[in-house]
């Protein structure tokens, strides 16, 4: 007997009653008497419990009556918001790190430019919460890529066309100087023609040396890897002073100390007249291997 004998029959013959009379139904079941839902009523926090909102009115959270009625617990509830919470930053990572797959350059910009850029920030904000940028923020972050580089690129330039200088005296004193003290603390040599000062380990410039006019002077530029790059406004004058500086750092020390009557290692006045003479305390000259 084929399938089409059937096709005409109805369901009540084929099944023996009623299409769906003998499937089971579901009633909800009606719960005890002395059941009551839970009821956890609370001061409102929009209006600290008085019902009013400021000068304008019955408060629009609790419509006036100063409390709250919910379900859940308080503890239940602030678990919810947490979770929230949790879920929305594992979302915002997400969207930030499918970005930045797709857009390295612009994603390590923002990066890097967010602890003090406002627009960075916001950057970061955006992709965090939308998954992407649009087209005109995604130009504008590419352009600040550009000119980052070009920046970069033009100050290697700088760096390749500046002059020579043999700091090798100063980097040794230096280099005795932070020993003496365990690398704590700042190391300084004022001389005649400028002030030197040693770059943090952890700076964006480790290893160079800073050049100034005076201890609270106009800033003339670093030293890096045996070259001096000077600032623009850094004069012909004042690079020669650098210059001569550097070749006899201890004369040019001695000769401060003398003419201002501090020390050049760490600025203090010299009282003793030995310390005096010198240009230098004993202790610096001792620390800087002088």
């Amino acid at each position: 007997m084929s399938t089409l004998e059937f096709e005409d029959d109805p369901l009540d013959e084929l099944f023996g009653d009623s299409a769906g009379t003998n499937l089971p139904s579901r009633v909800a079941k009606a719960p005890p008497a002395s059941y009551s839902p839970p009821n956890y009523t609370e001061s409102c926090r929009k209006c600290g419990g008085t019902g009013r909102y400021g000068n304008w009115g019955s408060c629009f959270a609790c419509h006036g009556k100063g409390t709250r009625s919910f379900k859940t617990a308080p503890q239940a509830r602030a678990a919810n918001r947490a979770d929230a919470v949790a879920r929305k930053e594992r979302d915002a990572d997400g969207a930030w790190y499918v970005f930045r797959c797709g857009n390295p350059e612009v994603a390590a910009w923002i990066e890097s430019s967010a602890p003090y850029s406002t627009f960075a920030a916001s950057m970061l904000e955006a992709v965090r919460k939308w998954g992407s940028l649009t087209e005109r923020q995604l130009a504008a972050c590419e352009s600040a890529v550009a000119k980052l580089a070009a920046g970069k690129a033009a100050r290697a330039e700088q760096a390749k066309a500046a002059p020579a200088i043999d700091t090798s005296k100063i980097e040794a004193a230096f280099a005795a100087a932070r020993a003496s003290r365990d690398g704590a603390g700042r190391v300084m040599l004022r001389t005649e023609g400028a002030v030197f000062s040693a770059a943090k380990a952890d700076s964006a410039n480790p290893g160079a040396i800073y050049v100034k006019t005076g201890m609270r002077g106009e800033y003339l530029g670093k030293i890096v890897e045996g070259r001096f790059i000077a600032l623009r406004s850094c004069t012909p004058e004042q690079a020669a002073a650098v210059q001569a500086a550097s070749v006899d750092p201890l004369a040019s020390a001695k000769a401060y100390g003398l003419k201002t009557r501090s020390c050049s290692c760490c600025g203090r006045e010299l009282t003793d007249p030995d310390s005096i003479a010198a240009g230098i305390g004993p202790t610096c000259a001792s620390n800087y291997g002088w």
